[in-house]
């Protein structure tokens, strides 16, 4: 980066936000961290966001327009393009950062160099701005990793703050995998041996409505997602799984539509096969792992011969 750059690059697509752009913007430009260029990537919006952002006189704010509407893949590698910074923060033009976000995660970031992207809790608000519920995501390695194998998303995307030199060697995001790119992105941040956890501080409110990706394409969403997961265990393991097992054993440990009673030798194959292909982990944290799993799906004479295992371990070493 040059001597000039900014330590932070925010990125934020935007199409036809204006209902809520303004609050988006207000919360990053009073952020207590002010070392920050913010790329906003306007995709054909025909209301008034371009009017809204061009009203602000910030340097810091840098506007780019499509001249169509391409997608929030194509949109969000052009502003990745652009960025300078030596950290990216991801926001969306819906959402509203606590004024102290990045503050914390900048600070987090320079103090544990192994870890390569963090992200915070969310709290979701209405459409009225009011609190609906909680997001909550993995807040230390091993739940980072469980979460991985168990097919999860380790965090709420426009929560996340990454570095850049590791931004540049996984690549953006992929538009074969629209509509669940966050989800590959995950996985290939875990492919690459990189470390990933969330502050516990709710640091973002998410805003939750039915123009969202994940309300008005749900079902498309989840079939892209199985296919996905498959793929990921195919690249870890070099081993196949169908379709229907991947939906399967994601219904069962994400989505636990799927009873825990109806957990087979299949569901702890699929999880035993990724959990040691881990090179990360030691045997005791494997054992761990492997526990938490047996008891999640009401195992209780395999949970307990791991828990024997585990006392057994300790005792020796």
């Amino acid at each position: 980066m040059g001597r000039n750059s900014p330590e932070i690059s925010v990125v934020m697509p935007v199409y036809n936000g204006a209902k809520f752009l303004r609050e988006a913007i207000d919360s990053i430009l009073s952020q207590t961290f002010a070392d920050f260029e913010f790329i906003i990537i306007d995709d054909g919006s025909t209301d008034e966001t371009i009017s809204i952002v061009n009203s602000y006189t910030d340097s810091r704010i840098r506007l780019f327009l499509n001249e169509r509407n391409m997608g929030i893949i194509d949109s969000l590698n052009k502003g990745l393009i652009q960025a300078t910074g030596n950290f990216i923060a991801r926001m969306d033009a819906d959402d509203i950062s606590m004024h102290n976000r990045f503050e914390k995660q900048y600070q987090y970031l320079n103090e544990h160099p192994e870890i390569a992207l963090i992200g915070c809790q969310a709290e979701k608000i209405n459409i009225q701005g009011e609190t609906v519920g909680i997001f909550s995501s993995p807040t230390d390695l091993l739940d980072y990793y469980y979460t991985i194998l168990i097919g999860g998303g380790i965090a709420v995307h426009p929560t996340i703050m990454i570095r850049c030199d590791v931004l540049t060697q996984i690549g953006g995001f992929v538009k074969e995998w629209l509509h669940v790119e966050d989800y590959d992105f995950w996985q290939r941040l875990y492919s690459n041996g990189y470390k990933c956890v969330n502050l516990s501080d709710i640091l973002l409110k998410y805003r939750v409505h039915e123009n969202q990706v994940s309300t008005s394409k749900n079902e498309l969403q989840l079939n892209k997602r199985y296919e996905k997961f498959r793929q990921f265990f195919f690249n870890e393991t070099g081993n196949d799984i169908s379709q229907e097992e991947s939906r399967r054993y994601q219904e069962l440990t994400i989505w636990q539509t799927r009873s825990k009673r109806d957990a087979n030798e299949k569901d702890l194959e699929i999880f035993n096969a990724l959990l040691n292909f881990n090179k990360d982990l030691s045997i005791m944290q494997r054992l761990w792992m492997k526990h938490r799993f047996l008891k999640f799906i009401q195992h209780p004479i395999g949970a307990f011969l791991v828990w024997c295992t585990i006392k057994y371990y300790k005792l020796r070493y």
